[in-house]
Formats: structure tokens, sequence, C-alpha cells
């Protein structure tokens, strides 16, 4: 009853950071940018959402499920791991490819502007460390330090948070984005430093050999995760890409403002 307690405050003390962050944040933008440059932002989290999810599919909740059913068998733990690493960056290189492939159209049909190619190209080379993140906040959950992945995820978000913040503040538009991208750039350096400190954490689990029943076991368990983590960000980004074709950026991005209140 108490790891119960303990754990649900750590997570709600996770979640009003969260809150807090993912607040000033949006307000700062909808000040310095305005309504537009707020529905831009939200493009930039689902683009963001969609795309480290599909390269983090192999490293989230089948990689929970593998570790906390493999305990203190480093045997079995190594095996996932290692799977999962190697999966991610091979998803991570098709991911990018496409990204710098479809930069062009997805600046202008996504975004609005086709001068944000560069920045673009930027925060879609940052994505393999987003997903880089949930493999290391799979393996924490996995091991049951909630504490420790509770600790980083505070300190990943603030850091973050604030690369955006000053992105916007510096350079406008182009700088959010730079901005988000230098974020999940920091996202992994200070999730990776926290992280692998813990007791658990061992390099030799990651950069282990593994085997293709290993594989094809993390694959078919990303599977679970694929249709929600591309569905859901998919859906918003085809509604606000509606809202703008029939309203334009401002009233998308008046709605958006409505939208994160609600979330």
């Amino acid at each position: 009853m108490r790891a119960l307690f303990s754990a649900s405050l750590l997570n709600a003390a996770n979640l009003a950071v969260r809150f807090a962050t993912g607040l000033l944040t949006n307000k700062l933008i909808a000040i310095l940018l305005g309504p537009a440059g707020l529905a831009v932002y939200a493009q930039l989290q689902n683009l963001q959402a969609m795309l480290s999810g599909i390269a983090a599919a192999p490293g989230q909740s089948g990689i929970v499920r593998l570790t906390a059913a493999a305990g203190d068998d480093g045997v079995l733990v190594q095996r996932a791991w290692s799977a999962a690493l190697r999966a991610i960056l091979a998803l991570c290189v098709l991911v990018v490819l496409a990204g710098v492939v479809m930069a062009a159209p997805a600046a202008e049909r996504l975004l609005g502007q086709g001068g944000l190619v560069l920045p673009f190209l930027c925060f879609v080379l940052s994505i393999p460390a987003v997903s880089l993140s949930a493999l290391l906040y799979s393996c924490a959950n996995g091991k049951g330090d909630i504490k420790g992945m509770t600790i980083a995820g505070i300190f990943s978000t603030v850091a973050s948070g604030l690369m955006g913040a000053l992105g916007v503040w510096l350079h406008g538009l182009p700088g959010l984005i730079y901005g988000v991208a230098l974020g999940q750039l920091v996202l992994l350096l200070v999730s990776y430093v926290l992280l692998s400190r813990r007791e658990w954490f061992s390099w030799q689990y990651f950069v282990a050999a593994t085997d293709m029943p290993a594989l094809r076991q993390v694959m078919g368990l990303a599977g679970m995760t694929l249709v929600a983590v591309v569905c859901v960000p998919l859906s918003q980004l085809a509604v606000r890409h509606l809202m703008v074709g029939m309203s334009g950026w401002e009233a998308t991005g008046h709605w958006q403002a409505i939208s994160k209140l609600g979330d």
C-alpha cells in the first residue's frame, strides 16, 4: 500500500510539472507568435509523437513487459534490451530518411511555410533522441524504478520546455522549431545522465549480441503500440489541416488553445 501511494505521489508530481511546463510554453508562444504559432507548435508536437512513436515502438510497452517478466535474470533482460536497441536504431534510420525526403512538402502542407524546410530537417534529425529516451524510460519502468523514472521525467520536461521557450523568444517560429529539436537532444542527455546512475543500468545489456527469436519477440510486441502511436496524432494533424484550409491558421490556433485547456 505504501509503495502504491508513493508511486501515485511521484506520478502526480510528474504530471503537475508537465502540465505547468506545457501551459507556460504554450502561453509564451501565444504571446510572441499569436494563435497561428500555437497551431504550428501543435502540429510539431503531433509530428514528434507520431514519428518518435513509430521509431520507439520496439522499446515501449513490450520492453516494460519483458523486463518485468525477466526479473533478475540478466540473460533475458540482455536479450530484450539489445534487441530493442537494434530495432529502434533501424526504425530511426527509416523515419529520418522519410522525413528528409518529405521535408519540403511537410513544411509547406503541415506547417504552412515552405521556408521552414531547414528547421524541419533539424527537427526530423532529432527524432532518434526521443526514441532512445523512450527506451530508457521503459527499462526503468520494467525494473520498477518509478522514482528514477519520475525524477528523470521531471528534469527532462523542464529542460526540453526551456529549450523551446528560449528558441521562440530569440528567433520566432524558426527558433521554436530549432528549440524543439534541441529540446529533444537535451531530453536524451538528461534522461541518460540520471538513469545511467541507477543500479539496474548496464551498458552490457544494450550492446550485447542479440538473436532473431528475441528480435521477433520485441517486434511482435511493438505491433501492439503502432496503431495508437500513429492513429491518434495523425488524426489530430488531419483535423488541423482541414481547419487551416477552411478557416486559416489564426482560427485553428484559437481552437488549439481551447483544446489544450481541455487536455
